[in-house]
């Protein structure tokens, strides 16, 4: 299929737009990186409060090597740079996306993204302030009368830290995806209830995957998982009845 003169211009256009998207949104990561890299120490402070709290008044993180304390910093301001500079790049993905959407694609989008960021947030920080409090006061009980002396390293912790925050930050974009699933036809409502058995069984086998095994930290993870979808599931039914009625009004 051949392609015409006015295609051909339309096409390299885009490409144009898309890479002065992507200079913008990586000149927006580094200035937010250079910015988190000052306080990458104190963010790094934040993250090992809850271990620190567990352990004795004199403990401290430990580096094997030389060059892992500027690593664990610049890991830490790396993140803390995306994160901080999130609606920059955010702004440019919707700058180049949004004059493809009608006005109710480009506002159900923004909602989408809003609500999935909070989510998100909420999920990391349910995670520092309570999952890891309790988990580690587990772990750190099992040493006890053992002989075994515990000294966190700074690479380990962090990467421990992260992924405990991250995979808490995903659980709880539970609810989006099923309204996501529900909204755009893929499975219905009903269907999803239907499993809801089968959802709370799946919900503590993934909190005794991804949590330490203690009864108290998969209860931390199983429990608000079943409650998402539980929310997810009662947004869904309000969508789709809003859907239904909008339909039964149109002429």
């Amino acid at each position: 299929m051949n392609t015409t003169p006015d295609h051909d211009l339309t096409l390299l256009g885009h490409l144009r737009e898309l890479r002065k998207r992507i200079i913008n949104a990586l000149i927006a990561i580094v200035i937010g990186l250079g910015i988190a890299s000052i306080f990458a120490r104190d963010l790094f402070d934040w993250l090992q409060t809850p271990l620190l709290a567990k352990l004795p008044a004199d403990s401290h993180f430990i580096t094997l090597s030389l060059s892992e304390g500027w690593l664990v910093y610049f890991k830490v301001a790396a993140i803390a740079g995306v994160a901080l500079s999130t609606p920059f790049w955010l702004y440019q993905m919707w700058a180049f996306i949004a004059p493809g959407l009608m006005k109710r694609e480009r506002r159900l989008l923004t909602s989408l993204c809003i609500f999935s960021s909070l989510l998100f947030l909420a999920g990391s920080y349910f995670c520092y302030r309570v999952v890891m409090p309790f988990g580690f006061s587990y772990l750190i009980s099992m040493l006890d009368e053992t002989g075994i002396v515990f000294l966190p390293q700074m690479k380990s912790y962090l990467n421990f830290g992260l992924a405990f925050m991250l995979g808490f930050g995903l659980v709880f974009q539970t609810p989006l995806i099923i309204i996501f699933l529900v909204r755009w036809g893929v499975v219905e409502v009903k269907t999803l209830a239907a499993y809801r058995r089968h959802m709370i069984v799946a919900a503590f086998i993934i909190g005794a995957i991804l949590t330490p095994p203690d009864v108290v930290s998969q209860l931390l993870m199983s429990v608000p998982l079943v409650l998402l979808f539980e929310l997810g599931l009662l947004v869904a039914r309000l969508f789709q009845k809003k859907s239904v009625n909008e339909r039964q009004h149109v002429p």
